[in-house]
């Protein structure tokens, strides 16, 4: 506006309405994802110290690719992605954890959770109960592995 020398009107009345909208939401103001992230202490949280929006996690497994994460939690009903979202359907390490000063074996480990308006504390709690028992079902197949090899041996 005015030939670029100033900024123009705030439509204020949009803003406020914006405001009434959310807060009648209540869209993340009932955050279950920091009481998973206190639930799962051996998965590390990217950013965990920064400003992060309310719906969306990047912890990085202890063991495992996240391939075997990811299929182990659809199985039981919870979709889950892979990487920085801004590095979808890329091939490769995320550019953006590289950048943070990751490593590419951890970097193969990441989950990225995302919920939505209807997400409650209760599905939060769930995805985390089946976290531990994908952990679990994970270990044990790596030992089943570890034994058979020894076995063929």
């Amino acid at each position: 506006q005015e030939s670029g020398r100033r900024a123009g009107t705030e439509n204020v009345a949009n803003i406020l309405a914006m405001v009434a909208a959310l807060q009648a939401a209540k869209i993340g103001s009932v955050n279950g994802r920091d009481d998973l992230i206190a639930a799962l202490p051996e998965f590390e949280c990217v950013g965990l110290d920064a400003p992060r929006l309310w719906n969306t996690a990047l912890l990085i497994a202890p063991k495992f690719a996240s391939s075997r994460w990811i299929r182990a939690l659809e199985a039981r009903g919870f979709l889950v992605g892979s990487g920085a979202a801004c590095a979808s359907g890329k091939a490769g390490p995320s550019s953006v954890l590289e950048a943070m000063g990751y490593l590419p074996p951890a970097m193969s480990r990441t989950l990225r959770l995302s919920a939505n308006a209807g997400t409650t504390v209760k599905d939060w709690s769930d995805l985390a109960e089946a976290v531990r028992v994908v952990l679990k079902q994970l270990e044990s197949e790596e030992a089943t592995q570890s034994l058979t090899t020894v076995i063929d041996l």
